[in-house]
């Protein structure tokens, strides 16, 4: 048997609605004294209490804090509005009645009194045993100050939440109160009979927010109220309603191009995640590119449909994926350089988290277009995927016969059909000359021109390499010419011009009795701090791949310098293009170029195998002279 609460108001037994709920069970004195038990509501609730028992002469009584009688189970006039404050009044119970309260209560503290109405004096009381299930019901507040508030726990709120309740001409409004402790998606569905109950938003200064029923909003962390209110007078509306709440991720990247992230272009794989949707249906990220280089994203980790899309500065989109669903998105361009944004965005009516992989580097292959006024950049495993570079500053009518990069500073340098020697801007394509001299030069290293031309080169083929031990570069044509241009201590813009041996084959040599016409050069170990290297030309008479004594900073070739390594097994044309890339292991893999067709060369059989052909906006591009970027 349930402990018996106390026959005072201020011995009542303190209970607790659990989840709405409370269930009492007891036992009460025929001699007519109270059970008291005491109970909080802290929301104004719809309260339903019913008194289980066989016993006719009991009855169930509702009190305020303060005592007074609010309502009891016999003769109860129904549901009446809140807190009737009339006076305990004893009164005979009718007969059959039913032992239940029904009452809308403001928050508060309340009491429950069960008693006996006999009053055994002269024969012995007895046990009258009861249940007692109750219910509390929140309702929505009249006001903002008694709206009901959503989670009062204070815990973020996540998921929906659902309530009921009646608007009538007596109570045509109702609050309902929630805070949010991080941005958040919020929607809201009410549905009455007729659709005849509006529903408003408000923030904590009373502002209202546009809303429809059943749209989507973001919100900002705060106080809101929702506010219920009848279209029409009538006397009574059911509604149902409904408040969905989705935290927002955090938004890491912006949602235009001014408020992009910005990310810094390397080839070590960056990740970025974030998360795009109906409220944050786009992202932003910005990347400057210093040069011409690739620029290879992988959009993944979806849960819903997204896609991909990369700006120019001037907005135009220059790539895109829209592969639907789930699937990842990929981009792999070749850009100029400049300033791009990647866009991320939503599928239609999509939200999901993403992962966004960006990776980015130098193109390593640049050719010379054959009218001497570009250049195309490309990675070799993507000949079709170009990006082309007009060159500026070259006088009017001068062209560029061929280029090469140099390892020790990282600079394109071009040969002119003027025969002067150019710097060029790999950004921009900005040509600056160099000066040539012949200051310097002695008998076993004579000029090969005159102060005005340096140079003085006939031939119309020519090939030129950076030797990456020494800074020199050497330049042969289809005249028999070979020179060097060393820099000059101390100075990035000068070379002083020697002539060097005539190039011929080493007695024994297969091609012994030819006369080499070597038209393309390129050094192995092309990097930046290479102590060691090999010259290798290619014969486009004999369309064969040569090697020349080998090379150092001290060392110059001797006549009869020229070794066959084997025949090319395809027609190079004179102006060809050659040059060899060393990767990061120290691998060489050369590449050759013969009209628009891009080749690699074996170092140690001489055998061409065709890459494929460089495309320059879907037109196969004839380039003249080739070059890997170190």
């Amino acid at each position: 048997m349930a402990q018996d609460s106390g026959y005072k108001f201020s011995e009542a037994i303190k209970v607790k609605l659990d989840q709405g709920k409370l269930n009492l069970n007891g036992a009460i004195s025929s001699s007519g004294e109270f059970d008291i038990y005491q109970f909080k509501l802290k929301q104004r609730s719809k309260f339903d209490c019913a008194l289980n028992l066989d016993d006719d002469d009991v009855e169930l009584a509702l009190f305020d804090r303060r005592g007074n009688q609010i309502s009891v189970s016999d003769n109860d006039d129904g549901d009446d509005d809140d807190d009737n404050n009339s006076k305990f009044r004893t009164r005979s119970r009718v007969q059959n009645s039913p032992l239940s309260i029904k009452k809308t209560l403001r928050a508060g503290l309340y009491f429950l009194g069960i008693r006996s109405l006999e009053q055994d004096t002269e024969t012995e009381a007895t046990e009258i045993e009861y249940s007692c299930d109750s219910s509390a019901i929140e309702l929505p507040g009249r006001t903002r100050k008694e709206a009901l508030k959503i989670n009062s726990k204070k815990l973020k709120l996540k998921g929906s939440y659902r309530y009921s309740g009646t608007l009538s001409s007596d109570s045509p409004v109702g609050f309902y109160q929630f805070n949010l402790t991080q941005q958040s998606s919020f929607s809201s569905f009410v549905k009455s009979l007729g659709d005849d109950v509006e529903i408003e938003l408000y923030d904590s200064n009373q502002q209202q927010i546009t809303i429809s029923n059943n749209s989507l909003q973001l919100l900002d962390t705060g106080k809101y109220f929702v506010k219920l209110s009848l279209k029409v007078k009538s006397e009574s509306v059911d509604y149902k309603l409904k408040l969905k709440f989705d935290a927002v991720p955090i938004d890491f990247s912006g949602n235009n191009v001014s408020a992009a992230r910005v990310v810094s272009a390397s080839p070590s794989v960056s990740v970025f995640k974030d998360y795009v949707g109906v409220l944050d249906s786009d992202d932003y990220y910005k990347v400057n590119i210093a040069s011409p280089s690739s620029l290879n994203l992988v959009l993944d980790g979806l849960a819903a449909d997204a896609n991909l899309e990369v700006l120019d500065q001037s907005g135009t989109v220059v790539g895109s994926s829209n592969v639907p669903g789930t699937a990842k998105d990929l981009v792999n361009l070749s850009l100029k350089g400049g300033t791009y944004y990647v866009r991320v965005t939503a599928g239609a009516n999509a939200s999901t988290s993403y992962n966004l992989s960006f990776t980015s580097a130098p193109l390593k292959l640049f050719g010379l277009t054959s009218e001497g006024t570009n250049v195309v950049a490309f990675n070799p495993d993507r000949p079709t995927d170009t990006v082309q570079l007009g060159i500026t500053g070259l006088a009017a009518g001068e062209t560029l016969k061929v280029v090469d990069f140099q390892s020790s500073t990282g600079d394109l340098f071009g040969l002119s059909s003027a025969n002067k020697l150019y710097k060029i801007d790999v950004a921009t394509g900005a040509a600056i000359a160099m000066t040539l001299s012949t200051s310097g030069t002695t008998s076993t290293t004579p000029s090969t021109g005159t102060s005005t031309n340096p140079l003085a080169l006939t031939g119309t083929a020519i090939g030129l390499d950076c030797d990456p031990t020494s800074g020199n570069i050497r330049v042969v044509t289809d005249a028999d010419e070979h020179r060097v241009l060393t820099p000059v201590s101390g100075s990035t813009n000068t070379f002083t011009v020697v002539m060097d041996t005539a190039l011929a084959y080493a007695t024994g040599d297969a091609n012994a009795a030819q006369n080499p016409n070597v038209t393309a050069l390129a050094y192995s170990n092309n990097f930046r701090g290479s102590t060691s290297t090999a010259l290798y030309g290619i014969d486009t008479t004999l369309d064969a791949l040569v090697r020349l004594a080998e090379v150092t900073a001290a060392v110059v070739p001797a006549p009869g310098n020229l070794t066959t390594v084997g025949a090319l097994g395809v027609d190079f044309s004179p102006s060809a293009g050659f040059d060899i890339f060393t990767d990061s292991n120290l691998s060489n893999t050369a590449y050759g170029m013969s009209g628009s067709d891009l080749y690699s060369i074996n170092l140690t059989s001489g055998a061409a195998a065709k890459l494929g052909t460089v495309v320059v906006n879907g037109i196969p591009t004839q380039l003249v002279g080739i070059s890997s970027r170190v």
